[in-house]
């Protein structure tokens, strides 16, 4: 929703990571799902956080997620859940992909630009 409404570069981005299958769409749908969501609802966090975090429990995720108050409500809601930002997505991309310079370059332009 945030994405939609607020970032229309990213939505251009979401739309073709979803086009080319890297990105899935989902729905919450299981009655566990949906019994964390409304639990989480009431912690006032958005619903695409409450949304994130009941799917990662409920699947056994890991979560991904940069904003600081979600990840606190994640952690008191599920201990030991395991939690991605931003940093730790790009430090693995640049270790484990072995990203050159040249591919580098692009992406923490657009870092510093957000």
């Amino acid at each position: 929703m945030e994405i939609t409404q607020h970032y229309s570069d990213q939505l251009a981005r979401l739309e073709t990571a979803l086009q080319s299958g890297t990105f899935q769409e989902i729905r919450v749908t299981d009655p566990a799902e949906l019994s964390a969501l409304a639990q989480l609802t009431l912690t006032g966090l958005g619903t695409g956080e409450c949304s994130a975090i009941s799917v990662a429990v409920n699947r056994n995720l890991p979560l991904a997620i940069d904003d600081k108050v979600a990840v606190k409500r994640a952690r008191k809601f599920r201990p030991g859940i395991a939690i991605e930002n931003t940093e730790s997505l790009m430090v693995w991309l640049i270790l484990v992909m072995r990203w050159s310079a040249h591919n580098q370059t692009p992406i923490r332009a657009s870092l510093q630009n957000h």
